[in-house]
C-alpha cells in the first residue's frame, strides 16, 4: 500500500459486528507511510466516505439508490401528515437503519465480505422498504387516522396498526402468518390432512375491523380481508407462492378476500396472476404511475367492504 514516492498516507476502514449482531462498528486506520506509524480512531458510520464497489452487486446499488431514498422520504411524509410514528422491533430493526438514513443502509450492506452477501443484503433492504412504502400508501389512500403507533415486526402476534377512516376501523398487519389462525378457523381437520408446503405469510394483510392481538382474530374472525404482496419482481417460485395463498384461504368459509400484488417495476406472470384472481398493479414507486393506481384499488376494495 505504501509504495515509495507515491503516497504519504493510507486510510483503511474496518467494519465489525458484536456477537449479537449489533453494528457495524467502524475503526479508521491511518498509515503514515514515511514515518511508518499506524494510528486508529473509532468513528461513527455516517462519517465513512463514499464507497465505490466494482462487483456484481452494482445493479442492486443502482436500484437501491433509484428508489429507497425517495420511498423513505414519502413514507416519512405520510407518517408526518397522518401523525403516526413507526417503530421497528425484532428482526425488523435492521430495516430501521435504512429508514433513518438510506445512505447508511448502503454502507451497512457493503461491509459484508462477499459480493453475494452484499447483493442479498441490498435486495433485502430494498424489499423491506418497498413493503413499508406499500403499507404507507394504504393509510394514505384512506387518509386514515392511526389509533396508536405503527409497530413493524415480522410475523408478530400483535398487529402493526389499527386505522380509522370514514367511521370504520381497519387492522394493518405486516407479514401476518396465517398458519395458526387457519388451524383454528378451518373445520374438520382439512389443514392437517393436506400434504406439501403451505404458503401463509403475505407481506401485508388488511382486516375489516380492529384486532390488536392474534387471539382477537380467533375469537371474532373478520368477514373481509385484503391480502397484499409487495414484489420487486415475480419469479416462478413467487407465482407458486401467490397461487398457494389463494388455495389455502379459499377453504375458509364466511370471508371475502381481495388478492393484490403491488410491484416495484414491470414484472413477469402478470396475465397468469390475473387469471388466478389477483389485481396486479405495476410500478408502485414514488416516480411510477402505479402509485396512484394502487391507492385507487385500496379505496375501491374497502369502499364496498
Amino acid at each position: 500500500m505504501c509504495r515509495h514516492g507515491e503516497r504519504n498516507r493510507v486510510s483503511l476502514y474496518e467494519f465489525s459486528y458484536s456477537n449479537k449482531g449489533h453494528g457495524p462498528y467502524v475503526t479508521h486506520y491511518i498509515i503514515e507511510c514515511t514515518r511508518k506509524v499506524i494510528s486508529e480512531i473509532r468513528i461513527d458510520i455516517e462519517h465513512v466516505p463514499p464507497i465505490k464497489p466494482i462487483g456484481p452487486e452494482l445493479p442492486w446499488i443502482f436500484l437501491y439508490n433509484r428508489y429507497v431514498p425517495k420511498m423513505v422520504e414519502e413514507i416519512r411524509s405520510v407518517a408526518s401528515r397522518l401523525n403516526f410514528e413507526i417503530r421497528f422491533l425484532g428482526r425488523a430493526m435492521r430495516l430501521e437503519d435504512a429508514y433513518k438514513d438510506p445512505h447508511l443502509g448502503v454502507i451497512t450492506a457493503l461491509t459484508i465480505p462477499t459480493w453475494q452477501g452484499r447483493q442479498k443484503s441490498l435486495k433485502a433492504i430494498l424489499r423491506g422498504i418497498h413493503e413499508l412504502y406499500v403499507a404507507a400508501l394504504i393509510a394514505d389512500s384512506l387518509e386514515a387516522k392511526t389509533l396508536d403507533g405503527w409497530y413493524i415486526e415480522y410475523a408478530s402476534n400483535y398487529s402493526t396498526a389499527i386505522l380509522e377512516a370514514n367511521g370504520r376501523k381497519y387492522t394493518l398487519w405486516f407479514q401476518f402468518s396465517f398458519i395458526d389462525w387457519l388451524h383454528v378457523t378451518l373445520v374438520h381437520g382439512i389443514l392437517g390432512h393436506r400434504r406439501g408446503r403451505w404458503y401463509v405469510r403475505p407481506d401485508i394483510v388488511v382486516f375489516d375491523g380492529a384486532y390488536k392481538f392474534r387471539k382477537d382474530l380467533e375469537e371474532n374472525p373478520p368477514h373481509r380481508i385484503l391480502l397484499i404482496d409487495a414484489k420487486l419482481d415475480v419469479t416462478k417460485e413467487d407465482l407458486r407462492q401467490l397461487i398457494g395463498y389463494r388455495s389455502n384461504l379459499e377453504k375458509v368459509e364466511g370471508i371475502e378476500v381481495t388478492y393484490i400484488v403491488a410491484t416495484l417495476e414491470r414484472v413477469a406472470y402478470k396475465p397468469r396472476l390475473e387469471e388466478e384472481g389477483y389485481i396486479v398493479v405495476e410500478n408502485v414507486n414514488p416516480i411510477g404511475e402505479g402509485k396512484e393506481a394502487f391507492k385507487k384499488v385500496i379505496e375501491e376494495s374497502l369502499d364496498h367492504a
